[in-house]
């Protein structure tokens, strides 16, 4: 059913764009809320009128729009049912663009890195750049978040392959890492002793589960969190963590968390 607004002093803010208004300003604004069922929400939400109000999360008009076939989709990428407002977007593992906080297709086949010698034991080679930071013609962006299992299934180029925690363990004791800012982006560069080095950016992390699709971005800039390829049980797996204070190798995080990759070969 449709709602009169006539509370004063109390102030809205849309979960998709960010407007930020007064209800002062909407007395006799049509809202649709998501405790109704029926062909009444339908019909209001074909009409497109006023705020759309799901539990906690507010659209403004321009921010949700009735789908032909009966769902309602917001800017934010939630998918609503269009007669009972649950929620139905759709989980899915995803990758996730930091700066633009979105997902999109790509076309994978321009993924590229450059190996970097930094006279490690082993011989390990590392890229020069984050997985997805080719796919965005900046080999100084932050590159893409993905979750544990996506991270395995990224199609990296022919010839590399994500670290493991070892190679992590490797890197920290056969460098040093000096937290920088480097082209206007936080992070760890790592040093070998034959004087080449890599910038890790700080990427944050964020967490793909059915509450939160990979929007909600954390500690961009000042953490960065990088998957391995190692296991540490069916729910956790072992990923590098660093910060301005100091870097953990070997860190175990769940698997759902969305963090960036650095492949080797």
């Amino acid at each position: 059913m449709k709602e009169e607004i006539t509370v004063k002093g109390i102030s809205l803010k849309c979960d998709a764009c960010g407007e930020f208004i007064e209800l002062s300003d909407l007395e006799g604004a049509a809202f649709i809320v998501g405790d109704n069922d029926g062909s009444e929400v339908e019909n209001q939400a074909r009409d497109e009128e006023g705020w759309l109000v799901v539990g906690q999360r507010h659209y403004c008009p321009e921010c949700w729009e009735y789908q032909g076939d009966g769902t309602i989709k917001t800017k934010d990428g939630r998918i609503y049912d269009g007669e009972t407002l649950k929620d139905i977007t759709p989980w899915t593992p995803n990758l996730v663009h930091v700066k633009v906080v979105t997902s999109r297709p790509l076309d994978f086949s321009g993924e590229h890195y450059e190996a970097v010698d930094l006279g490690l034991p082993s011989g390990r080679k590392w890229a020069d750049r984050n997985s997805g930071q080719s796919l965005i013609d900046n080999p100084e962006d932050y590159g893409f978040l993905m979750d544990f299992d996506s991270a395995q299934d990224f199609p990296l180029p022919a010839g590399w392959h994500i670290p493991t925690k070892e190679d992590f363990k490797e890197l920290c004791d056969h460098c040093t890492h000096e937290w920088v800012d480097k082209d206007g982006l936080r992070g760890m560069r790592f040093t070998g002793k034959n004087g080449n080095s890599i910038f890790l950016p700080a990427a944050g992390y964020t967490w793909f589960d059915e509450d939160d699709h990979g929007t909600t971005l954390y500690n961009r800039g000042s953490n960065g969190y990088y998957w391995s390829s190692s296991f540490y049980s069916a729910t956790i797996a072992y990923n590098l963590c660093f910060n301005s204070t100091g870097v953990n190798p070997q860190i175990s995080s769940g698997r759902r968390s969305g963090f960036t990759v650095r492949a080797v070969q």
